[in-house]
């Protein structure tokens, strides 16, 4: 079986939104690793073949076995990965931040169940209130922070003062 290339560290997936208000560019786009927050799963984003792997990683004391469990069509910039290694929620790219020209009815967030979308949510589901959107340098920030939480909800605290959980599996508002 093909492994992974051997991961030395893993990501933490709650994203603090709040600093990325610098509008700095956006990295360039390459080849992505993200894991749970358990470090049971990893999904690896394949730039060139856009392809979304993710991978079981099993440690023990004398080695580290990786194996496949699905994939999916597409590269993210922006993800998080249930610990159970089922679910992938995508964030757009621009993460907490919206271009000038953004439309009230954009996705923001996409959630996939083993490879398949469940659910996306729009901008207009999350701010309510749009005169709320903090205004950057060269942006609009639309959250305070987002990501998945220790008890596998998926967390967004918007500008406007909302906390927003939704089911990782189905992207349902709980």
């Amino acid at each position: 079986m093909q492994q992974l290339p051997l991961l030395v560290g893993f990501a933490v997936q709650v994203v603090l939104c709040g600093c990325l208000t610098a509008d700095a560019p956006l990295e360039p786009a390459g080849d992505r690793t993200t894991c749970s927050l358990n470090g049971a799963y990893c999904a690896f984003m394949r730039y060139g073949a856009k392809k979304t792997e993710v991978w079981k990683v099993a440690r023990n004391a004398q080695h580290r076995k990786q194996e496949l469990t699905w994939e999916m069509d597409g590269w993210f910039r922006n993800v998080a990965l249930s610990n159970d290694g089922q679910d992938l929620i995508v964030a757009s790219d621009g993460g907490n931040l919206l271009d000038p020209g953004y439309k009230p009815d954009q996705v923001i967030l996409t959630f996939y169940h083993r490879g398949k979308k469940m659910c996306d949510v729009r901008l207009n589901e999350l701010v309510h209130d749009p005169s709320a959107l903090e205004k950057t340098e060269s942006h609009y920030r639309w959250c305070e922070s987002y990501g998945l939480d220790v008890s596998g909800k998926y967390v967004v605290n918007t500008v406007d003062g909302h906390r927003l959980l939704f089911d990782a599996s189905s992207g349902r508002k709980l």
